[in-house]
């Protein structure tokens, strides 16, 4: 395992592999505390090197100066269903950095992955409008903490591969 293996670069940002130390930099962003980051995440920067597979990875995203902006974590099955999730760290917000990401992403997803369809959730703290309940069993402990006491629902966006590849043309 290569610590901070570049994945993918884009103008003005990279995705790369985990390295020790953006486990406190996740939990900063408020995600259950240092403890609890290094519970979910640690595991994440053994995982070997390359973009997500099935099982998923957490990838670091910071400028291409190396200022560390926010994190993601996406997986992908070759002709099959890719999904993920993006954060960028408060200060950063605003500025563009979050649509690049995204399209960095789905560029990993559906060309190097080969994944046919994208599946993107958000969950309701982040205040969404359309409501999906997710089930007590697939609740994460990161769900628990942001919703504490309620159910939690989440929105799901599909785009496909088709569809991605004739917006990019």
């Amino acid at each position: 395992m290569t610590p901070g293996l570049l994945i993918k670069e884009g103008p003005r940002i990279r995705i790369r592999q985990l390295r020790e130390n953006d486990i406190p930099r996740m939990a900063a962003g408020g995600f259950g505390g240092e403890d609890g980051v290094k519970r979910l995440y640690a595991q994440e920067i053994e995982k070997p090197d390359g973009p997500p597979g099935p099982d998923g990875k957490q990838l670091a995203v910071e400028t291409k100066d190396g200022a560390w902006i926010g994190f993601t974590g996406f997986g992908a099955k070759r002709d099959g269903d890719a999904g993920g999730y993006f954060y960028i760290a408060e200060p950063f917000r605003g500025q563009g950095y979050g649509t690049e990401l995204v399209r960095l992403v789905l560029q990993v997803m559906f060309e190097e992955c080969g994944a046919a369809r994208c599946l993107l959730d958000y969950h309701d703290w982040n205040q969404v409008t359309r409501r999906i309940t997710i089930p007590e069993d697939k609740l994460t402990d990161e769900d628990r903490a942001m919703a504490p006491g309620g159910p939690v629902h989440a929105v799901i966006i599909e785009l496909t591969r088709e569809a991605w590849r004739s917006l990019q043309a």
